[in-house]
């Protein structure tokens, strides 16, 4: 059986690409004259509603499946998530974070020659894509650090 985590990834990868395609065919077809500025950007907007409506049900589905796999493993007397798994995520966290940031001036530099407001918005959703992953790692660092700690260790007899 696949885990909920692959299965929640391949849907992910699935959507991002896909409309990776879309995407670069709109700009594709502006470039080449086909679509006028105000159409492709209607049409990347309405493209991007649909993607979140495919994605938002995908994300839904995987915590109520991560959620269901956490309440069994409380059930049995185990912690919530083996330390391992936490590791593994709390690594992956900071690589991500470490994408963001490092690509952050490189956003703010692609996107010099377009308005200001442009600019502003774009920095605007990076900067909450990285305050997003802080907390979502400091949280993850927190339930690693109260796995380690020796009451944790004795109340699931590890």
């Amino acid at each position: 059986m696949i885990s909920p985590e692959k299965a929640f990834r391949q849907r992910i990868v699935m959507i991002c690409a896909g409309g990776a395609v879309v995407l670069i065919a709109l700009a594709l077809a502006q470039a080449k004259g086909a679509l006028g500025v105000q159409t492709f950007t209607v049409l990347a907007i309405v493209w991007w509603v649909a993607m979140l409506a495919l994605l938002l049900p995908a994300i839904r589905r995987f915590n109520r499946e991560v959620a269901a796999q956490r309440r069994a493993r409380i059930a049995q007397g185990l912690p919530p998530e083996s330390r391992e798994a936490l590791a593994r995520r709390v690594r992956s966290l900071k690589r991500y974070l470490a994408l963001a940031v490092i690509l952050f001036p490189l956003l703010l530099w692609a996107n010099s020659d377009e308005p200001r407001s442009s600019e502003a918005i774009g920095a605007a959703v990076w900067l909450l894509l990285i305050a997003v992953l802080v907390r979502s790692l400091v949280r993850r660092q927190k339930e690693l650090k109260a796995l380690d700690t020796p009451a944790a260790t004795k109340e699931h007899g590890s």
